[in-house]
This record gives structure tokens, C-alpha cells and sequence, in this order.
């Protein structure tokens, strides 16, 4: 309903009819410009206010891609559910019915717009991670394509990735890790394996990859190792140079079988970007945390382990019939078909189709190889032959770099005749105070 206005006085903000001042808030070109806007008066305030659902759904409905909004809505769901803290018991239902609403039916829930700005917040990083990562992809890909110049990735290609993320986030919400600081070997594995091996958690988890057709769980997989990449810089940072982490002598991390950085990636997208992001000894520091670091055992990594041996049990025990009736059905349905076509290629071969994150494919995996568009796939060349018959050259630049295990032997016993407890020990130089570091 519109303000009275008269015709006669200039017209103020605070004399515009409501129904203009909604229009003003709607076409807002971004969050920070709204949220701007409304602290500017409190006319602007009030008017956001009387609309807060509909101006919430215009902006996240332009800042968030219609094709992942879905995934956006789902994140936000398992975020409720980790709030309210389930039992284990509960989780596995939580899963289902989380998995259960259907795309179409996720678009229409309602935000508020607290939801909305953290929302919009994380698909900036997750928009800012997939370019990232098809780059990454696409410079592997092109190494091993016959075209001579592959094309920037398309916006199917693209919202792969982006949901991929999102799955990994949600992981993250329903699944936070449980941090651990004993160093014993026996503490390891017996408290590593007491929440992973209760039937509810496993339940849980296994259910939250079964509802993934077998090319999204393997999506999943390049999203982890992925993200990885982004944290190995700074946690080897700390390993090779500070004083306590030399102490504690943890290694220099060369591949994604480590409960280290598993920890790490268990904190979330957002965590991940801020250590991405630090290019500092002291930055890294900061964020890794100044003791020796903590580790977790019943993540991601452990759940595809988890996955993959119990489609196996099942594959063995499986009739022919079974096995031939056996359909996967994806959460989201590709139309395109790329990721399918590429991962029956690697898996033509009978019993590993339930399997993911496997060394087999990490170099298809480097390649991004479960995320293009069948065209794309088709064009490579690949499909000319069988997996088995072909070489992907790729090479894991942080396990390049890593130095010997004589070298970083020297390097702990460095660190650990020296006085300065909390400091940044470099080769040659010795440690010196944490206000002296690069």
C-alpha cells in the first residue's frame, strides 16, 4: 500500500510512497549494496522490513544460481539439523528426509534474512572455488586432449562443480569431525574408530553417499582432493618451519591419506578460504593454531573407505539378476550425461562401480574428468580406447616439493635442541622469534 504523497513538495526519501522505496530495496544490485541501503535511514529500514521475505527471495534469487539454489536450500537445512544437534540415532532418518524433499519442492522454502546473507556469503566462495578449481582441471585436461585448445567451461560445467561444493558442505554440517590431540598411534585408531563405528553414525553416513548416483560421489572425491590443494600449502608451511610443529615432528603432508589436514577440510568451505587466502608464516599460524595440530579420523575420507567396502560386500553377495536390475539415480538429474559417460568409461569393468575416491583414477580425478559435458569428454579422445590402455599425465605439485624424510629428520631434531619454544626455524639459520618470520 502506498504512503500519501502531495504533489506540491519536493519529493525526500523519507516522503517517497512505500511502494517506490520497495523498488529502490528490489533492485539492489547486490547484498552489500541492500544491507547498505538499509543503514543508510531508517525509512529504507522499515520499508525492508515491512516486505522481508519477498526482498530476501528477489536478491538471493539474482546472487545464487538458479541452478544451484537447490543445493543452497538443502546446505541450509543440514545446517538446522546440526544446530538442534541430533542423536545418532536420529541421523540417519535426518539424512533421508533431508535427501527425500525433491529439487523443485527445496526452491520454494522460505528465507529469512539472516539465512540469506550467510547464504549469499558462502556462494561467493564456493563461485570463487569453482572457477578456481575448472581451471586446475581444464590445464590437466588439456595435457591429455587431442584438441588443440580446450574451451572455457560451460555454465553446465560449472554448477557441477558449485553442487559438488555444496555436497561437500553439507558433509560438513551433518558430519563436523571430532578433533583429536593424542599423538599415540593406540589413541588413533581407538578413538578415531569409536563414533564412526557406531551402526546410527555409519548408518548415517553411508545413506548420505548412497542417495549420490556413482559419478557424484566421485565428483565429491575431485572436490575433496581439491580442497586439499588449498590447505597442504599452509599446514606443510608450519611442518617444515615452525618450532613447535618440529617438536611434535609432524610430517610434511604429500597426499590426501592424512588425518591432519583431514581435520583441516572437516571445518568447512569458509575455514578453507580464509586458509587459502593466507600467504604468511604468521597468517597460517594464526589460522592452523600455535600448538601441534589436531586430527580426525572419521571424516570424508574414512566414509568413502566405509562406502566402497560395504558395496563391495553387497556386490559379492548379489544375485546376477540383482546385479544386472541394479540402477543409480542420481540426486540431480544431468541431462547432458557427460559425468555418466565419462565414469562408465573408467568403470566398464565388472565390481568397482560403488568405489570412490580410488588411487586408480586420481590422474582422471586431476583432470576433473566427472565434470565435463559429454561433448567435451567425447572431444578428448579418451573414449577411443579403454581406461586400462590409458596414461594421464599429471603431477601433484606438493608431493614434488616435498623433502626428503633424512631432510625433515634434521629438520625435527633442529627444532628440538633448540630453546625458543615458539619460533620459525628456517636451514641454516636456525630458529628465530615468531616477530621475525616471513
Amino acid at each position: 500500500m502506498s504512503t500519501p504523497f502531495n504533489e506540491n513538495e519536493k519529493p525526500t526519501l523519507v516522503t517517497l510512497p512505500l511502494d517506490i522505496i520497495f523498488l529502490l530495496l528490489e533492485h539492489c544490485c547486490d547484498l552489500d549494496s541492500l544491507l547498505s541501503l538499509m543503514a543508510s535511514c531508517r525509512t529504507f529500514y522499515f520499508a525492508f522490513h515491512n516486505y522481508p521475505t519477498s526482498l530476501t527471495h528477489t536478491l538471493i534469487s539474482r546472487e545464487i544460481d538458479i541452478a544451484v539454489l537447490p543445493d543452497a536450500i538443502q546446505l541450509l537445512k543440514a545446517a538446522e539439523i546440526s544446530r538442534n544437534g541430533p542423536s545418532f540415532s536420529d541421523l540417519p532418518i535426518a539424512v533421508s528426509k533431508l535427501f527425500g524433499e525433491g529439487r523443485e519442492a527445496l526452491v520454494k522454502d522460505r528465507w529469512s534474512l539472516a539465512d540469506g546473507i550467510a547464504a549469499i556469503r558462502l556462494h561467493s566462495i564456493i563461485d570463487g572455488f569453482a572457477s578456481k578449481f575448472a581451471s586446475y582441471y581444464l590445464s590437466w585436461l588439456q595435457k591429455n586432449s587431442k584438441r588443440d585448445q580446450e574451451t572455457p567451461p560451460s555454465v553446465l560445467e560449472l554448477a557441477r562443480i558449485k553442487r559438488a561444493l555444496y555436497k561437500f558442505e553439507v558433509f560438513c554440517r551433518l558430519f563436523p569431525a571430532v578433533e583429536q590431540d593424542d599423538k599415540s598411534e593406540e589413541a588413533r585408531y581407538a578413538i578415531g574408530s569409536s563414533r564412526s563405528e557406531n551402526p546410527d553414525f555409519d548408518a548415517a553416513q553411508m545413506s548420505f553417499l548412497s542417495f549420490l548416483s556413482p559419478w557424484e560421489r566421485e565428483q565429491l572425491a575431485c572436490i575433496h582432493e581439491s580442497l586439499w590443494r588449498q590447505v597442504a600449502p599452509a599446514f606443510n608451511d608450519l611442518a617444515l618451519h615452525d618450532s613447535w610443529w618440529g617438536r611434535e615432528r609432524i610430517a610434511y603432508v604429500e597426499d590426501i591419506d592424512d588425518w591432519y589436514t583431514e581435520s583441516i577440510l572437516s571445518r568447512g568451505l569458509r575455514s578453507i578460504y580464509d586458509i587459502s587466502l593466507a600467504n604468511t608464516f604468521t597468517q597460517r599460524r594464526k589460522l592452523l593454531g600455535s600448538s601441534s595440530p589436531a586430527w580426525s579420523a572419521d571424516f570424508l575420507q574414512k566414509a568413502f573407505d566405509r562406502h566402497g567396502s560395504l558395496q563391495l560386500r553387497q556386490a559379492s553377495t548379489a544375485s546376477d539378476s540383482e546385479k544386472t536390475e541394479q540402477r543409480f539415480v542420481p540426486f540431480y538429474t544431468d541431462l547432458d550425461g557427460g559425468p555418466e559417460v565419462a565414469w562408465e568409461w573408467t568403470h566398464s569393468f565388472e565390481g568397482r562401480e560403488g568405489l570412490a575416491e580410488e588411487m586408480e583414477y586420481q590422474s582422471g580425478r586431476a583432470c576433473g574428468y566427472v565434470f565435463w559435458d559429454k561433448e567435451r569428454v567425447e572431444g578428448t579422445g579418451w573414449l577411443d580406447n579403454e581406461w586400462e590402455e590409458t596414461e594421464l599425465e599429471t603431477e601433484e605439485e606438493i608431493a614434488l616439493m616435498a623433502p626428503t624424510f633424512e631432510e625433515q629428520q634434521l629438520s625435527w631434531h633442529a627444532r628440538e635442541s633448540s630453546c625458543c619454544r615458539d619460533g620459525y626455524w628456517e636451514k641454516g639459520k636456525g630458529v628465530r622469534p615468531l616477530d621475525q618470520a616471513p
